[in-house]
């Protein structure tokens, strides 16, 4: 490894965490008042700062002339990949049939609000979209995100800890990093994320590369804005 390698590990499981608290610890204070900070804002900075940030990882893999499979952006592994993508487009399909079973079911809708209301807590809600163009723009960072969070925090994190842990400890530390990173989300939204993490990092290395975490990862975020846009929010 060289210095670079330390480097951008530091920025993964410091600069990232530290700044999520901070985010948490501002976050009443930006609801005092009658409009919270711009969501708009928020998510071109974010786009913005996970861009340059996967700009650095990859330009210096580029640059350091190790393959790009090693980031989990390889073929896959035959059959384990097949099985990985069926696997995340079940589970997404899935989830594509909770809001019309909410429909029909009033328990499956008093389930429904009451799953809304626990993940909204916290600095969740602030971030969510409330309007058409903050739904399109929320879009275009759950992208961002979907590819940029799986290369860092699967792809690289794993293979950093990989040359000093086995893969069974690599995967659970690269989680509780990932779930430290959405400090935001208060302590009940960091173990669910980390717990998600966890379950990135084994399709990950099911897989053998990133794209099917990519696509849940995106599904997920998606799919959560949506309900939240829709059944707490009143859009359309």
């Amino acid at each position: 490894m060289h210095l670079p390698d330390h480097l951008l590990f530091l920025l993964a499981a410091g600069a990232f965490p530290v700044y999520s608290v901070w985010r948490m610890n501002a976050a009443p204070a930006a609801t005092a008042d009658a409009e919270p900070v711009s969501r708009t804002g928020t998510y071109l900075a974010t786009i913005g700062a996970m861009a340059a940030a996967l700009a650095a990882l990859l330009g210096w893999w580029a640059w350091a002339g190790r393959p790009f499979a090693s980031l989990g952006l390889g073929a896959g592994d035959g059959p384990a990949w097949a099985l990985a993508s069926a696997s995340t487009a079940t589970t997404a399909l899935a989830l594509l049939a909770v809001p019309a079973a909410a429909a029909r079911s009033a328990r499956v809708r008093s389930w429904l609000d009451r799953e809304l209301a626990d993940s909204l807590r916290g600095g969740l809600e602030l971030i969510l979209p409330r309007t058409p163009r903050e739904f399109v723009l929320f879009a275009a960072l759950s992208a961002m995100a979907a590819v940029a969070e799986e290369i860092v925090f699967r792809g690289f994190l794993l293979w950093y800890l990989g040359a000093v842990l086995p893969w069974w400890a690599a995967a659970p530390l690269a989680a509780a990093l990932f779930g430290a990173c959405h400090g935001y989300q208060g302590p009940a939204g960091i173990a669910k994320t980390a717990a998600m993490g966890l379950a990135l990092c084994l399709l990950y290395l099911g897989a053998g590369a990133l794209w099917p975490a990519m696509a849940f990862h995106f599904f997920l975020n998606i799919f959560t804005a949506r309900l939240a846009y829709r059944h707490v929010f009143g859009g359309r």
